[in-house]
């Protein structure tokens, strides 16, 4: 099955409307990640080489024999010499073909949940979280699996810093299991890097606190540990976020400029309006943003002066929690000197 990336936010980093707030509440969150997930299912529905939503016009009793065939073929792989010589790829291609030549039968329900279990052992975890997507959405899962799938998501997410899904997947997942302290801590994760740190230290306590000799309690005190030093004032965050995304809009424009010019821009204003649709010269705070590029054109910097309004230079580098005015720098798809939320 070839792979289909759901192309969702790559930092977890939320835009914000105004640097003078924190633009969405929890709730609100919650209600744009599910959005988001609803743009992903009708994407992949318009995806004609996508199995999950396949269709057929060939009769019952036709899918019945292609999908009884590919079963036994699967039970016949899974018997011979042992898992590591099992042939997992062909065991994947066989629950695929059930999908797109038998969608109307028992076995592709089953076929699409072996998709995701098989991808996870071949370790392709974007397989694995569209099988999972897709399969919560076409059927109405039993209680163990959509426990499972839940869990699974939110791991997947948060491992990608896509924090908005993380927070809705550990939720979803939480209303089934209350008390699940790995989901927990990983609502706790996605509260702190969405910026809403309150709500993720009082969580981190609570997981820290009830089972304390658990790995997800150990967890939790580091994280509570790591994060003692951050004193995020919202009005500063909030810019902190906004300036981000605008660097990450211009940083991509630049690499366009620099495909059709086969150079990189002097100033945010050369990428307007052919590669910028705004002009944003300005950070949130109204510093104007600082270009860089060495004399051959191999390197591309663009720097915020942050909420002190005073650049300290291109050679800064890592990830800092106590924001207090420092700069921004971000480089070729990547920040290298920025908030670690």
């Amino acid at each position: 099955m070839g792979r289909i990336v759901i192309s969702l936010i790559t930092l977890g980093l939320m835009a914000c409307d105004s640097p003078s707030r924190q633009t969405y509440t929890v709730e609100e969150t919650l209600k744009k990640a599910e959005k988001k997930i609803a743009a992903a299912i009708d994407s992949f529905k318009k995806m004609p080489e996508n199995p999950f939503f396949a269709r057929t016009d060939a009769p019952l009793t036709e899918q019945q024999e292609l999908a009884a065939f590919r079963v036994e073929t699967i039970k016949k792989l899974l018997k011979t010499g042992g898992p590591d010589s099992t042939d997992y790829g062909q065991i994947l291609q066989l629950n695929t073909d059930i999908l797109f030549k038998a969608p109307d039968t028992k076995s592709a329900r089953m076929a699409h949940w072996d998709i995701y279990t098989y991808n996870i052992i071949c370790g392709n975890t974007h397989g694995a979280k569209e099988a999972l997507i897709t399969y919560l959405h076409k059927y109405e899962a039993e209680k163990d699996k959509k426990k499972e799938a839940f869990d699974k998501l939110a791991g997947f997410a948060a491992t990608d810093k896509e924090w908005d899904l993380a927070l809705y997947y550990s939720e979803k997942c939480l209303a089934l299991e209350p008390e699940s302290y790995p989901n927990l801590l990983n609502k706790a994760r996605a509260l702190v890097n969405l910026g809403f740190l309150a709500e993720g230290k009082t969580l981190l306590q609570k997981v820290a606190e009830a089972s304390p000799d658990s790995a997800a309690a150990n967890r939790a005190r580091s994280a509570l540990n790591e994060l003692a030093p951050a004193k995020f004032d919202l009005d500063v965050l909030s810019g902190y976020r906004k300036t981000m995304e605008m660097m990450q809009q211009i940083g991509a424009a630049a690499e366009r400029h620099y495909l059709e010019h086969m150079k990189y821009p002097r100033t945010v204003k050369d990428l307007f309006p052919d590669f910028l649709e705004e002009l944003t010269e300005n950070d949130a705070w109204g510093g104007a943003f600082i270009c860089q590029s060495d004399p051959d054109n191999t390197r591309f910097l663009i720097a915020s002066p942050g909420s002190d309004g005073i650049f300290e230079g291109f050679d800064q580098e890592g990830f800092y929690l106590d924001l207090s005015g420092k700069d921004i720098i971000f480089e070729a798809g990547a920040f290298v000197y920025a908030p670690r939320l």
